[in-house]
């Protein structure tokens, strides 16, 4: 278990607690929410519609949400399953381009809706919407910043800096703030209640301008019980972990994206953590073996949401952040956007290079003495150069052999990333070479590569679990209005 946020982990579950108890429901569950005085079971006047949601293998389907002006008569304080589930819908429809995410806020009666980026993607955008319903005499502004399929957007999410809160997402939360106050002042409104969700990326903004909003509501015209900040599966982005009953960070716990950015380099979320999905999961760990076909074996069934902490804890600790800031994020930010502003064409051309730079890799005769010296106790530095150079003379042979997708300029960007690249990897890869694992009758068992071989050989097991279609099935298994 982690040591960096106990206090937090704590505070944050026990806050959970008290809340789920006020409301008659566990703070994880898979049965829907129990009743809450301040929370109506049966609203009145539930408008209906639907929202398309993704799959884990990308089919898109529509599923039913419920909305009600009553979600906001309690505070933003108290556990809602009904304005979480109907605030995923919200969040899940901020995805590419705006017009899925204008009808449904139309349909719910939002008027005056402004868009922001939402036709266009780059490395510094942030695409979100705004909009405002008058419910009860008091006005509720909805914001909602887009989490799914923003292509070049993804480039910020690897900007972390070495210090502060992750710069990518503080960036965005910036522009975010901006556009709110902009929107409440042109509008005249004297009082708002702030309905703002967020899913993945979107989330972690989310989370930060949640905290701001708490830190200043006076700044934003409302105050801490008028605020509903929900977010989805979002990754770690606070350098400081406050607890705010208002920010309902909903993950579930075999979700890899919600540790993205693992705790030891001091990032968090702020808000109450409230898990979904079964924490008594398990995946089958895997260990290298030189001989297998694959080069990996099955090794014992470990439970799948302690190794997604154990993993991202495990990277945390052989690579710091000040590391990742300075050698990695700039070339990682790169080559996200070079891909993202490809064509189709050009990713598929992109397809077919990558397949001959590997089989470039593995035919070539000094595969085994390069990957020898990388792991030896030699010169770090000096195998890094000698295997970036392998790499890169991979590369080269390719680009003679078939079709490249990149410019000059895009295919220089490349080169100069594989050797930062390879130097982050090695110290990982030596750790994992030397893994302990306690074994369940005491004895001590080395497993070569258990935490990269596992999380390869279980990547889709684990991913899956972020989709929104897979987040969307287990919060209706806990909102009565699916029951």
């Amino acid at each position: 278990m982690r040591k960096i946020n106990m206090k937090t982990r704590v505070a944050s579950s026990f806050l959970s607690a008290v809340t789920a108890i006020q409301s008659g429901a566990a703070a994880v569950s898979n049965s829907h929410a129990g009743k809450n005085p301040a929370v109506p079971d049966k609203p009145k006047n539930v408008i209906k519609g639907t929202v398309a949601v993704k799959k884990p293998n990308w089919r898109i389907v529509n599923d039913n949400y419920f909305y009600s002006d009553s979600y906001f008569e309690h505070s933003g304080k108290e556990r809602d399953a009904h304005l979480r589930t109907m605030s995923a819908a919200l969040a899940f429809a901020a995805k590419g381009t705006s017009e899925n995410h204008i009808k449904m806020l139309n349909n719910i009666g939002f008027s005056d809706i402004k868009t922001y980026d939402m036709d266009k993607t780059t490395a510094d955008t942030i695409g979100t919407v705004l909009a405002h319903k008058e419910i009860g005499g008091e006005e509720v502004v909805a914001v909602s910043i887009r989490g799914d399929d923003y292509k070049n957007e993804f480039a910020s999410n690897f900007l972390v800096g070495e210090q502060g809160d992750a710069r990518g997402f503080a960036s965005a939360a910036k522009i975010v703030k901006k556009r709110m106050k902009a929107y409440i002042e042109e509008n005249g409104f004297d009082f708002v209640k702030i309905w703002m969700v967020g899913y993945s990326r979107a989330g972690a903004v989310a989370n930060l301008i949640g905290r701001d909003i708490n830190r200043r509501p006076d700044d934003y015209l409302t105050d801490e019980d008028s605020l509903y900040v929900y977010t989805f599966e979002a990754p770690n982005c606070s350098e400081v972990p406050t607890v705010y009953r208002n920010i309902h960070n909903v993950s579930d716990c075999r979700d890899i994206v919600s540790e993205f950015y693992p705790e030891a380099w001091g990032l968090y979320l702020n808000g109450v953590r409230e898990e979904i999905g079964d924490a008594k999961d398990t995946l089958m760990a895997k260990k290298l073996n030189l001989i297998a076909p694959g080069y990996n074996d099955d090794f014992k069934e470990v439970n799948k949401a302690m190794f997604v902490m154990k993993f991202s804890d495990f990277i945390g600790k052989n690579i710091s952040r000040s590391v990742f800031s300075d050698t990695l994020e700039r070339h990682l930010s790169q080559l996200i956007d070079i891909f993202f502003s490809m064509t189709g064409i050009q990713k598929a051309v992109l397809a077919v290079y990558i397949n001959q730079v590997i089989a470039n890799i593995k035919s070539d005769k000094d595969l085994l003495r390069t990957a020898m010296a990388l792991f030896s106790d030699s010169d770090q530095d000096k195998a890094a150069e000698d295997a970036a150079a392998f790499i890169i003379r991979s590369l080269d042979k390719a680009a003679s052999e078939v079709k490249t997708p990149f410019s000059e300029q895009e295919y220089s960007a490349v080169k100069d990333a594989v050797k930062p690249i390879v130097s982050a990897l090695i110290p990982i890869i030596k750790s994992d070479l030397t893994t302990l694992t306690i074994d369940a009758d005491g004895s001590v068992v080395t497993v070569p590569i258990y935490h990269i071989l596992s999380f390869v050989g279980n990547l889709n097991n684990i991913i899956k679990h972020h989709y929104t279609a897979s987040v969307f099935e287990r919060l209706k298994a806990l909102d009565s209005y699916y029951a």
